[in-house]
Order: C-alpha cells, then structure tokens, then sequence
C-alpha cells in the first residue's frame, strides 16, 4: 500500500508559505521604523520595537525553511510518502527500509486541538493552525527505530534523507514528518497498513498518543 502527496498538496503549502513571509514582512517594515523613529525622538522604548520588526522578519524565514525541509523529507520518488509492504518500507526521501532493518516503528500524534471563544486572539490561534498545517508543519511523524547493523550505512547519506535521521539514547531513528503532506485519515491507514505486516515480522509498533501522555 502506497501513500502519495495529492498534486495540490505542495501548491498550497507554497501558498502558505508565502502568506507568513508576506505578513513578516508587513510587520517588520511597520515595526523597524517606527522603533528608529521614537529612537530618535529620545525614547529607549524604540529599541523594543526594533526588536519586534526583526522578530517579524525572521521568525517566518526560520519557519518556512524547516516547513519546506518537511516537504522535501516527506516526499519521495514518485511523490510517494510512505508504502508498505511485506518486504519493506518506502519513508519519504530516505527511500526503502527493509523489515530485516527494522527494530521497532512507532506513529506519533502530536496534533492539539484549538477552541475559539469569537475573540480576536482565539481566531487568530484558529487561523494560525491552518497557515501550519498548511504550509508544512507536521504534528504526525513516522518513527522508524533501525537495527545496528543498518543504522551503519547511514553515514554515507546526505542531504535531506540524512537530516531525517535522529540519535535517540544511542538508537538511530528515521523520522518521517508525514503530516506536513497528508491529513490524519492517511495517517491511520497506513498505521493499519504496518500493523499486519510488523505483527508477523515480530516488530513492535506503537501508536504514541499525546493525549495519552498528558
């Protein structure tokens, strides 16, 4: 079973992504200035808003960039997420990962939900979430713990398929952000999807909820 990224999918996180640059930009270039200005007119508050303007202008830089990076970790040849099959696993940029080199694989949901009370900061959360969720931020990852033995080939990757590597306590794992690409329902397909293939190969899959955390 293949998971792929709808054609739509990477035009409207660009689309996003160019909203929060946008605003970035609008608030720096309405902050800066009159930080310099109230400078001038003898104010040390000023300083503040300069402060703020080149928050604005580069928070939403770093942001886009690691949302970007999602995109290019989660999608892999043919546009292909995530599949499954007895063999192996297809994750992202990464490529193919046999079950042989598997040690353990684990989905993790990290999405939150927003209430709104009708107040302009409760809506602005509301809207904010979906700029996220649209532009590329990933609160669902594929966590794919590798044996020993494979995780020593791995120091021959680069590029994105290498960032996507993580030491956690002295095991190396794959981590695929792939809700940064696709909604919650693909996620738990292919969480079932792993489940009949990990059971007979003896690996151990969790589904890590943070709710259940809390």
């Amino acid at each position: 079973m293949a998971f792929r990224v709808p054609a739509e999918r990477l035009a409207v996180a660009r689309r996003a992504q160019a909203t929060i640059l946008a605003l970035g930009a609008v608030l720096g270039v309405l902050f800066l200035p009159f930080g310099v200005w109230i400078i001038t007119a003898g104010e040390g508050a000023g300083y503040l808003f300069l402060a703020l303007g080149a928050v604005a202008l580069i928070a939403p830089a770093v942001t886009t960039s690691r949302w970007r990076r999602n995109l290019r970790q989660a999608v892999g040849v043919d546009a292909v997420v995530f599949a499954v099959d007895r063999d192996r696993l297809m994750v992202g940029a990464y490529g193919e990962v046999p079950w042989s080199s598997i040690a353990a694989v684990t989905f993790r949901d990290e999405r939150t939900s927003v209430r709104t009370s009708g107040t302009a900061a409760s809506v602005g959360t509301m809207y904010g979430k979906k700029i996220r969720d649209r532009g590329g931020a990933s609160e669902m990852d594929v966590l794919v713990t590798l044996v020993p033995a494979a995780a020593s080939h791995t120091a021959t990757l680069a590029g994105d398929a290498r960032a996507m590597l993580r030491d956690v306590d002295g095991s190396e794992v794959l981590s695929l952000p792939f809700g940064a690409v696709l909604p919650v329902e693909p996620f738990h397909d292919a969480y079932r999807a792993v489940e009949a293939v990990a059971m007979s190969r003896g690996v151990p899959l969790t589904y890590d909820d943070k709710k259940e955390r809390l």
